[in-house]
């Protein structure tokens, strides 16, 4: 009988020292696919498929960004300026 309570007070303390938490839901917003390849290219043409279909799996809007704009504007690497 000693050794049931002995259990019982070491175990009882342990199981409201972690509460459950609800899991979040994820993606909690729209998912933006970078594709880091020129436009019209294969790597595009897969990506913009890969996002109808993510966005189809997930149920969350998932958008292809070719980022060359992005890339053509920026300053040239290593130049210092």
């Amino acid at each position: 009988m000693k050794s049931v309570l002995t259990v019982l007070a070491l175990v009882l303390p342990l199981l409201g020292a972690a509460p459950p938490v609800p899991a979040q839901t994820y993606p909690s917003g729209p998912i933006t696919l970078v594709i880091p390849l020129a436009p019209g290219d294969a790597t595009d043409v897969a990506g913009r498929a890969m996002a109808e279909e993510l966005a189809k799996l997930l149920k969350v809007p998932c958008s292809p960004s070719v980022s060359s704009a992005r890339t053509a504007s920026a300053p040239t690497s290593g130049t210092g300026s």
